[in-house]
């Protein structure tokens, strides 16, 4: 893990973001990522920042496709509730 003191390089959809030292997983709340354990932000309306392992996220989705929580998963932009 790299760690917080550094630049975190955190996967958003749609762009490549650098985030700075206070972008942490809300799950364990170490803000530290390797190539394989990235921090991953849901699109939805939360926001949520989190670790792929720590989430169960084990592909993050590239190019144009959002990555959703399970909260907000639902409730997708533009698609209306159940």
């Amino acid at each position: 893990f790299f760690g917080v003191l550094g630049l975190v390089q955190c996967i958003r959809q749609k762009t490549m973001v650098v985030a700075d030292e206070d972008v942490v997983c809300e799950v364990c709340k170490d803000g530290g990522w390797s190539e394989h354990n990235k921090i991953v932000f849901c699109e939805g309306f939360c926001e949520i920042a989190v670790h792929q392992k720590c989430y169960g996220v084990p592909i993050i989705p590239e190019g144009d496709i959002p990555w959703y929580c399970d909260v907000c998963t639902p409730v997708k932009p533009g698609r209306p509730a159940a």
